[in-house]
């Protein structure tokens, strides 16, 4: 399995996304899991701080 964050939801707290693949998979889950990774770039995105002081 891969957990791969996405962005943030409305309220700015984060999501995710599972991938659960078949035993001995797991090369092509983290494939799967790169090319998510680099269409969302949602490393660029900056977190919205202000949810935190709510």
């Amino acid at each position: 399995a891969v957990n791969l964050p996405i962005g943030f939801d409305t309220n700015g707290l984060p999501a995710s996304v599972q991938f659960i693949g078949a035993p001995f998979t797991e090369a092509k889950l983290l494939r799967i899991a790169r090319t998510v990774e680099r269409e969302l770039n949602f490393w660029s995105v900056e977190p919205r701080l202000s949810v935190l002081t709510k």
